[in-house]
């Protein structure tokens, strides 16, 4: 609008005679346009049935009529026009020039407004037209009546003017004169606003013609300028009350996304948050665990109770309630502690009177020790007993309480009286190195050929750890030890397990020709020497009976001469490879061979054997149970199967020439001889 304003003060000077012609042109041709439209509605009210008549005739017919008056009237018009305009030059010369300096002023101050308003009717009007001449056909009838509305006014207007102009017709015709200019002024300006607004600016410049024309466009902008003002007051108006509340609300409770101890507390007040801290504190309890058991602690137990270390006034101080708009976007956090109040005393009247305090209760720890078991070492660690230290119990618990935690283990704390040695004690460690050495002798004892190791599970027996961790032999161990070696070896009178060549195990006795005999006494004092010294030895065993052999199994080993009674048959092995078998023919059923364990008494050659009605000379004798043996039978030509039955020998075992010298060749002295009869012996196992 400033724009436009300054460029109106510019050319106003060089428009003001242009607009002024325009306005008594519009004027005269707004009289014309009047007088038609009178006759107009003459010619309406003498017909009144014409109003009856379709859209579509009526249109035709007052087109016809409005063609013909026009062509009529404009002739007497354009005569009555030249009259009148040299009339009003020559009567109203003086009225205009006052009116036009004084509508100057006027003109001055509203220049702006008439030159945007001039443009802004003059496009409204272009747009006007273009829409007007495509709605002409349709809304003939609308412009008829209103011309006839305006006629009957004009026609009013005229007679009020008549009867003005029998009092005084010059100054009725000035005034007329303007006022056809003002009208034709309003008119021109009208023409390109709607209707309703045309209405109410006609009835505005009727009423007062001094009046300068404002565009009421700035009543709209007036009144959206006032309507804006208002929105943003109360907008205003509602943030303030909104923050106000907000403050007034903040100040006395939580902002949102507040957490107290993890605790959500927003919205609430200080009361209600003191309440949830509060049952949330209640709920703590102290868990004292002992080696063999457990104890709480509760609130009122020894007199504890239970506060918090800050204020929740304090916490909720921290939400700055001027600012409680930025607290709606951001999460705060806080941590407050809880203090637990006990009297020290109370408390320890109340905890030392649990029944794990009592002194049969009260058990001392045990100290870590070394033992040789089955031939091994094994440490036992230490054991920690339920003793303990009363003061620093209370001290552990106190601590517990003022940290507000909720377990204490009082072994983790140190509240049980350890014990002086462990595992990890030097004592300890020397101990262990003693027993291992101890263990690790070779002791050897010898019977023949056999080499029997004393083995680690048994001098695990004999010897024993004293206090200062040495390893003691004592002589009571060693002859405890002995008479289970003397169970062992002395093997005369007592069974024997055999496996025979057809592969069963069987029970075989010596019935007191075969075995050994320890002696226990001189074994346990030899024994008890050599082991005392703590160092490998290898010794003779002491016995009084020696046997031919002895292996981890029996005293037979794996050379020995078997003789199946009951087959007839014979075999040698040396070293438990079979070196022959034969079969032979053993003592006829009433002198019949007996079964057992035995050993060669002696070998002889050529010798002769003698009985009551005998006296039979043999190349190879190998006697074993008195006068019973083996011998070489040269005059027998079969062997085996039953001939003992019916043509037996006196009780020897006859064999073959060369089976019996094999057999000569390898035995000796002592050497095993087992005899059995199946039916006779026990059989344990077969294969």
């Amino acid at each position: 609008m400033s724009n436009n304003s300054k460029k109106n003060k510019n050319t106003y000077n060089s428009t003001e005679k242009a607009v002024s012609t325009e306005l008594t042109k519009d004027s005269l041709e707004t009289n014309n346009k009047k007088t038609d439209s009178k006759e107009d509605n003459k010619a309406s009210k003498k017909d009144p049935n014409t109003n009856n008549i379709g859209i579509s005739d009526n249109l035709k017919e007052k087109n016809s009529k409005d063609s013909n008056s026009k062509e009529k009237n404009s002739k007497d018009n354009s005569k009555d026009s030249n009259s009148k305009v040299n009339n009003s030059k020559d009567n109203s010369s003086d009225i205009e020039k006052s009116k036009l300096a004084k509508e100057s002023n006027d003109k001055e101050k509203d220049s702006t407004n008439i030159e945007s308003d001039s443009k802004n009717n003059k496009n409204s009007s272009e747009d006007k037209d273009n829409k007007n001449s495509s709605d002409d056909k349709d809304n003939k009838n609308f412009s008829d009546d209103k011309d006839n509305k305006d006629s009957s006014e004009d026609k009013d207007n005229k007679d009020s003017s008549d009867d003005k102009d029998n009092k005084n017709s010059s100054a009725d015709k000035d005034k007329t004169s303007d006022d056809r200019s003002a009208k034709t002024k309003n008119n021109s300006n009208n023409e390109n606003k709607p209707l309703d607004s045309n209405k109410k600016d006609e009835k505005t410049t009727k009423g007062n013609p001094d009046v300068p024309y404002i565009d009421p466009s700035i009543y709209y902008y007036k009144k959206k300028e006032k309507r804006t003002k208002i929105v943003l007051a109360i907008v205003a108006a509602v943030i303030i009350c909104v923050y106000v509340g907000g403050f007034v609300y903040f100040s006395n409770h939580f902002s949102t996304k507040t957490y107290i101890n993890d605790i959500e507390v927003s919205g609430k007040s200080i009361a209600e948050v003191e309440s949830i801290l509060n049952t949330e504190m209640d709920k703590y309890h102290l868990d004292i665990l002992f080696t063999n058991g457990k104890e709480t602690l509760n609130k009122g137990d020894g007199g504890i109770s239970y506060s918090l270390k800050q204020s929740v006034l304090d916490i909720r101080k921290q939400n700055n309630a001027i600012l409680w708009f930025i607290d709606l976007f951001t999460e705060s956090h806080y941590k407050v502690e809880y203090v637990v109040n006990y009297d020290k005393k109370q408390l320890s009247d109340y905890i030392l009177g649990f029944n794990y305090f009592l002194a049969y209760n009260m058990q001392p720890s045990i100290n870590a020790k070394v033992e040789m078991t089955n031939g091994e070492v094994i440490v036992t660690p230490e054991k920690l007993g339920t003793k303990m230290d009363k003061d620093l119990v209370m001290d552990k618990i106190c601590s517990a309480l003022d940290s507000y935690l909720t377990t204490i283990d009082l072994v983790e704390a140190g509240c049980y009286i350890p014990a002086e040695i462990t595992e990890n004690s030097e004592s300890i460690i020397n101990t262990k190195k003693n027993a291992e050495a101890f263990l690790a002798i070779k002791a050897v004892l010898s019977f023949g050929d056999y080499q029997f190791q004393i083995p680690r599970e048994d001098l695990s027996e004999i010897g024993t750890l004293n206090d200062k961790g040495e390893v003691e032999v004592t002589r009571r161990n060693v002859d405890l030890y002995v008479k289970k070696l003397d169970e062992r070896f002395t093997t005369i009178d007592k069974p024997r397990k055999f496996e025979t060549s057809d592969g069963k195990t069987i029970l075989i006795y010596g019935d007191g020709y075969y075995g050994w005999i320890m002696d226990p006494e001189k074994e346990s004092e030899e024994l008890y020497d050599y082991l005392s010294k703590k160092k490998d030895f290898n010794i003779e065993a002491a016995y009084k009976l020696q046997g031919y052999a002895m292996c981890d199994t029996n005293d037979i080993g794996n050379s020995y001469v078997e003789i199946n009674l009951t087959k007839q048959h014979v075999w040698l092995y040396i070293n438990g490879r079979k070196i022959i078998e034969s079969d032979c023919v053993t003592g006829r059923p009433s002198l019949n061979t007996p079964g057992g364990l035995y050993g060669i008494t002696y070998k002889a050659y050529d010798a002769t054997l003698k009985g009551p009605d005998y006296e039979t000379k043999v190349s190879f004798w190998m006697p074993f149970n008195w006068d019973i043996g083996l011998h070489d039978a040269a005059w027998r030509a079969d062997f085996g199967g039953d001939i003992y039955t019916y043509d037996g020998s006196h009780g020897c075992v006859n064999l073959p020439y060369d089976v019996a010298q094999t057999i000569f060749d390898y035995v000796e002295g002592g050497f095993p001889v087992v005899c059995y009869w199946e039916d006779e012996v026990q059989v344990i196992s077969e294969n």
